[in-house]
C-alpha cells in the first residue's frame, strides 16, 4: 500500500520490484489525477506485468479516469453504484444568493436558525477550510476543520469529535471528505461550488443516508447562478431558492428549539433531591406565567439583542445590476452611525485584531457582526461598535482588569464623525480614526476606496488611518 510518489521513488532506487504483481488496485483514482499524479501512475503501471488484474475505484468518472482505464485495463467491466450524475431523492437541493462578502454571515444565520443542525461545510482549498473553522470558533460556534495538511492522528481526533457530536460543523475539502460516513448529517453547505457536477453529487451525498433526509445548501453570489442552472440540467433535479433567515425568524426558531428540548428533558429528582425543595420554596411566590416570562428572558435576552438589528443579507433578485461594483459591503460595514470605543489595550499587550475581537465579544456577549472597524495601536485601540450596543460593551468593562492592569473603556472623543478623534498620549493627525475619511461620520457603504482586507481569511472593511501631518 503506497502513495504514487513514494512508490515511484522506491522504483527509482530499485528498492522494490513489481514484476511479480498479480493485482493492482487504484483507489480514489480521480483524486490522484486531480492532484497531478497522472505521470506517476503511468510510470508505475508500466512497471507491472501486462497480464495483471487491475481494479480502479473512483467516486467520479472523469475523462482522465476513463483514459487511464482504456489504456491500462484493456477490456474492462464498469460497475456503477447508483445512477451516474444522479442526485439522491432523499436530499433537498437549495441555494441562497448573497453578495460574496456576506457568505460567512449568511452561513452563521442558517446555523443560528436551526438548533438541530449537524452539518458539513465544503470549501475549495485547505487554506480556506482552516480559515473558516477558525472564524466560526472565534464567533462561538462548535466547528473544526479536516484537510490534507492534517496527520492521520489529527484527522482521527477531529472525526472522533464530530461523530460524538462534540462539534456541530465539520469544515472540509473535497479530498479530505472522501470516505466520511457519519450518520444523521442534516445539512451539507457549499461555501464554494465545486467545479464538477460529480463532485457536487459526492458532497451532497454526505447527507440523506440510511433512509434519512437531508438538505444540500449552496451559498452563492449572483455570478454563480448560471452554475446552479447547469447543475439542474446535469443532475436532472430542481434547486429551490431560499432566503437567508432574518433576525426575527432566528429568534423564533431558537425559542421553539428551546421549548422542544425543555419538554423532552428528564428531571433527575434523585440527583437534585437536596436542591429541588429549596428552589420550589424560593419560586413558589411566582405564578406560572411569571416563571415562564422570567425563564424566557434569561434564556433569550442575549439572542434577541444580537439579532435585533440584523440586516437583510439577501440579494434583491429583481435588480438588473448585479455587477461587482453593485455588491454591498459586508455586514461589518453597514452601521449607519457607528460609535467609536477607546480601550487602553493594544499590540504591546499581545492584541491583534482577531484577539481583540474575541476579547470584546467574550467580555460583552456581543456577536462579531455588531463590531466594526478596528485600529490597534501600541498601548490603545479604537473599535467601532453598533450604536444600540455601545453601552452594553462599556458596562461589561466596568471594573475590568487585564493581567493585573485596570482596563479603561470610553467613547472616543468625537465618536465616529471623522474630526478630532480620541488622542491619548498626544496622538497627532487629522483626527483619530476617520472610518473612511469621509465627512459626516458613520460608515461609507459604497465607493470607499479603502475596500476590504482579510481577517482570518474572510473579508472585513479595510481601516483608514489618519494621514501624517507634513512637518
Amino acid at each position: 500500500v503506497a502513495t504514487p510518489g513514494r512508490l515511484l521513488d522506491l522504483l527509482g532506487r530499485e528498492a522494490v520490484d513489481l514484476a511479480g504483481v498479480d493485482v493492482v488496485v487504484l483507489d480514489e483514482a480521480d483524486e490522484m489525477l486531480n492532484m497531478g499524479f497522472q505521470e506517476d501512475l503511468t510510470e508505475i503501471l508500466r512497471s507491472t506485468p501486462a497480464d495483471k488484474r487491475t481494479w480502479l475505484f473512483s467516486a467520479t468518472m472523469s475523462g482522465e479516469v476513463r483514459r487511464i482505464a482504456k489504456r491500462y485495463m484493456r477490456e474492462f467491466d464498469e460497475l456503477s453504484i447508483g445512477r451516474s450524475n444522479a442526485a439522491a431523492d432523499a436530499i433537498q437541493h437549495q441555494y441562497t444568493v448573497v453578495h460574496s462578502k456576506d457568505r460567512f454571515a449568511a452561513l452563521k444565520r442558517f446555523v443560528d436558525a436551526d438548533p438541530e443542525i449537524f452539518g458539513i461545510v465544503f470549501c475549495r482549498t485547505k487554506h480556506e477550510t482552516q480559515d473558516l473553522a477558525t472564524a466560526l470558533v472565534r464567533d462561538g460556534y462548535s466547528a473544526d476543520a479536516i484537510h490534507g495538511d492534517l496527520s492521520q492522528a489529527q484527522r482521527d481526533h477531529v472525526m472522533g469529535r464530530y461523530r460524538a457530536r462534540t462539534i456541530r460543523l465539520l469544515i472540509a475539502t473535497d479530498v479530505a471528505a472522501r470516505g466520511i460516513d457519519v450518520r444523521d448529517v442534516t445539512h451539507v453547505f457549499h461555501f464554494d461550488l465545486p467545479g464538477e457536477a460529480e463532485n457536487y453529487t459526492h458532497r451532497s451525498g454526505r447527507t440523506g443516508r440510511a433512509g434519512s433526509t437531508g438538505i444540500s445548501l449552496s451559498i452563492i453570489g449572483v455570478r454563480d447562478l448560471n452554475k446552479i442552472r447547469q447543475l439542474e440540467r446535469v443532475l436532472k433535479t430542481h434547486f429551490t431558492y431560499v432566503r437567508v433567515p432574518g433576525g426575527a425568524e432566528i429568534v423564533k426558531q431558537q425559542v421553539m428549539g428551546y421549548m422542544k428540548r425543555l419538554k423532552s428533558v428528564e428531571v433527575d429528582e434523585e440527583g437534585l433531591s437536596e436542591l429541588l425543595p429549596e428552589a420550589r420554596a424560593e419560586l413558589r411566590a411566582f405564578s406560572k406565567e411569571e416563571l415562564i416570562d422570567r425563564f424566557m428572558s434569561m434564556a433569550f435576552n442575549r439572542i434577541i439583542e444580537q439579532h435585533r438589528t440584523a440586516f437583510d443579507l439577501n440579494v434583491d433578485m429583481s435588480r438588473k445590476d448585479h455587477s461587482a461594483r453593485a455588491e454591498r459591503p459586508s455586514s461589518l460595514e453597514r452601521f449607519s452611525t457607528g460609535r467609536q470605543l477607546f480601550i487602553n489595550l493594544g499590540t504591546a499587550d499581545g492584541f491583534d485584531k482577531g484577539r481583540m475581537l474575541g476579547y470584546i465579544c467574550g467580555m460583552s456577549g456581543l456577536s462579531g457582526e455588531l463590531i466594526g472597524r478596528m485600529l490597534i495601536k501600541d498601548v490603545y485601540s479604537f473599535i467601532d461598535i453598533e450604536p444600540d450596543h455601545f453601552e452594553q460593551v462599556r458596562n461589561a468593562f466596568a471594573n475590568a482588569s487585564y493581567k493585573g492592569r485596570s482596563v479603561r473603556v470610553d467613547e472616543a472623543a468625537g465618536g465616529n464623525k471623522g474630526t478630532g478623534g480620541h488622542r491619548p498620549g498626544g496622538h497627532k493627525g487629522g483626527g483619530g480614526y476617520k472610518g473612511g475619511g469621509h465627512k459626516g461620520g458613520g460608515y461609507k457603504a459604497h465607493g470607499d476606496r479603502g475596500g476590504y482586507r482579510k481577517q482570518d481569511g474572510f473579508y472585513e472593511p479595510k481601516p483608514r488611518f489618519p494621514k501624517k501631518e507634513r512637518k
